[in-house]
Order: C-alpha cells, then sequence, then structure tokens
C-alpha cells in the first residue's frame, strides 16, 4: 500500500477505505491517510508530536490530537483536538483550545477524548463539550499514571471501552456514556504488561493483549476475549 515507514499504529476507517498511521520526519511528524484502492496517500497534518487520531464513522474525516513546538524547539505542553477531511481536501478545523485535549475516538454521537485524566465528549463542530466520567482516585504517582483515556465504541455508541494507565499498562474499564460511571473488566498483565486493544461491535467483548514490554518474549504473550 505504500512505501513510508510508518510509525504508530495503523488504524482502518470504519468503511476500510483508508488506513492511516504517522510518519516521523526530520523536524515534524506527519499523519498520513492513505487510500487502499489505489495506495495513494496525502499528508493530513504536521505535528512535533501526535497523540491519537480517529476516523469519523462514515469515514470522511478524520480528528487528531497535536502539539507543536515551543520557541525554544521543545514539543510544547498544549495539546488540542483538530477535524480535517480524510482525503486531505478541505480546511482542518481546530475543536478544543484548552491545551490538554488527547486521546480522541470518534463514535457514533460524539467524539470521546482525553482530558485532565478523565473522559470527556464533543462534537465535530466543537460545540457540546462536557466530561463523560467523574474523578478518579489518584492511584499511583508518575506521568499519565491513573489517567483515564478512550479506547473504542460499539456499533451503536451505548458502550465505550477506556483503558486505564496503571504499572502493568493500560487495563481494561467499561465506561456508561449516558451516566459516566466506570467498572473494572479486569485486572491483567502482571508482571508482564498489558494492553486493552479494541471493543466488539456489538459491546459484548474487549481485546486485551498481556505481555506488552519489550523484554517478554513473544512465548509469553497472550490475546484475551474478555466479557463486557
Amino acid at each position: 500500500l505504500s512505501t513510508r515507514r510508518l510509525d504508530e499504529w495503523i488504524t482502518w476507517s470504519p468503511t476500510s477505505e483508508r488506513i492511516a498511521s504517522t510518519s516521523g520526519g526530520d523536524e515534524e511528524d506527519e499523519l498520513v491517510s492513505i487510500d487502499v484502492a489505489s495506495g495513494e496517500d496525502v499528508t493530513l497534518a504536521r505535528a512535533a508530536q501526535f497523540f491519537g487520531w480517529s476516523f469519523s464513522p462514515d469515514g470522511e474525516r478524520v480528528v487528531f490530537a497535536r502539539a507543536g513546538r515551543t520557541a525554544d524547539g521543545y514539543i510544547s505542553d498544549e495539546i488540542d483536538l483538530f477535524v480535517t477531511a480524510a482525503d486531505g481536501a478541505g480546511e482542518t478545523r481546530r475543536i478544543t483550545e484548552t491545551g490538554d485535549s488527547s486521546d480522541p475516538v470518534w463514535g457514533p454521537t460524539s467524539i470521546a477524548f482525553t482530558r485532565l485524566s478523565e473522559i470527556w465528549q464533543i462534537q465535530p463542530d466543537g460545540s457540546g463539550r462536557a466530561s463523560v466520567t467523574r474523578p478518579l482516585p489518584k492511584r499511583s504517582a508518575g506521568q499519565r499514571r491513573g489517567v483515564l483515556f478512550p479506547i473504542d465504541w460499539s456499533e451503536d455508541g451505548s458502550v465505550l471501552l477506556a483503558g486505564l494507565v496503571d504499572d502493568w499498562g493500560g487495563q481494561p474499564i467499561a465506561v456508561d456514556p449516558e451516566t459516566g460511571a466506570t467498572r473494572e473488566l479486569g485486572r491483567f498483565g502482571r508482571p508482564l504488561g498489558a494492553d486493552t486493544i479494541g471493543l466488539s461491535r456489538d459491546g459484548r467483548s474487549a481485546l486485551v493483549q498481556e505481555g506488552h514490554r519489550a523484554h517478554v518474549p513473544r512465548q509469553k504473550m497472550t490475546v484475551l476475549i474478555v466479557p463486557y
């Protein structure tokens, strides 16, 4: 499909017509969208660093989180969400301005994202921003530990799967989008680490990988289907 070096997760559009990933450059990373039928790629955005992206349900648009650089050349702490066309045509619109928004996941009725260690939601035009989950207790100190981030929506939008960063990776968390209630699906990866990967379309099960750390041999990695 492409001769570019793709550095991050490769994500499919819901229609399977495009894939997206990032490609690292000397000064900036590029968010790249590739047409599966033709192999043609377009650069959707450039940034010092991207903090997640997601296709709209119809595959026509992409929401992404980006950070620029400071005057001294360092990666900025200011991270915001932007929406653009998946084919690279049209303008890019900024939909948050608080500098603390990352990990967007576009669902059937809204975009979920991380803000202040919690999950929030927003409409693609920037309206309707509101918190979904309540503040979580501080579970551990350190960068991103205790952060709740969205991972996947069910096809009807009634179920939201999230991950909770802890010492063993990203633990699977069930989130009720209506009430904001959260519930652990289990604790995995001790001591080899875990990654919560995705949700089935019907929202009945989550995909979890145990053994995500670099030093873990493949023979000790396990893929789990966890009841939601």
